[in-house]
């Protein structure tokens, strides 16, 4: 069976790590490079996002599934409750609200999900590739993503700011690679305990 698609809906504004926060990160004290460390910073952000499935920047998505499950998993994660996700699906081409079916259960470093509720039987929903729409929200405030990845987006920022070009002769990354990834490590989603 085919997975979900995710889109994102709408993200809130700011960044976790800010341009002026960049430019101390690197001693840059002039504005020529302002744009140029703003998308190192946002390529970090979806760097991080993609590689750990985490929601750095809190953002509305929307997942399409193409079948009712028992358990759906929402791949971003802090998920978050406020507002309270909501399931919807095709039936006869029109979108309709799934009340009371499915409950939020919010996990530590684990993908958050819905689970259905024993007692209700599930309405039969259209024959499109994907009929089932989940509407849900992750993502950290501004001010409490956590120090380790705040501190894994400044080492990106500084690696791809000091190596614009896709190899260096005769270096040796090693150390970046290490503490950048112990540092994800700490806050990536631990698929394995999913089940």
């Amino acid at each position: 069976m085919a997975g979900p698609v995710v889109n994102i809906v709408d993200r809130q504004d700011g960044r976790p790590l800010s341009l002026q926060q960049a430019k101390q990160h690197l001693h840059v004290t002039h504005n020529d490079d302002d744009t140029y460390i703003a998308e190192l910073v946002a390529a970090a952000v979806e760097y991080v996002e993609t590689l750990i499935g985490v929601a750095l920047i809190q953002t509305d998505y929307q997942s399409w599934f193409p079948a009712w499950q028992d358990c759906f998993e929402l791949p971003r994660w802090p998920a978050m409750a406020d507002p309270v996700p909501t399931v919807q699906y095709y039936a006869d081409d029109t979108l309709t609200t799934l009340a009371g079916a499915y409950e939020f259960v919010r996990h530590d470093k684990q993908p958050s999900q819905l689970v259905r509720l024993a007692s209700v039987s599930l309405p039969t929903a259209d024959t499109r590739a994907y009929p089932i729409v989940l509407n849900w929200r992750a993502g950290y405030a501004a001010d409490a993503v956590p120090a380790t990845l705040v501190h894994a987006l400044k080492l990106l920022v500084r690696h791809w700011y000091d190596n614009r070009e896709p190899s260096v002769i005769g270096t040796i990354s090693t150390k970046l690679e290490y503490s950048l990834q112990s540092l994800l490590n700490l806050n990536r989603i631990d698929w394995a305990r999913v089940g």
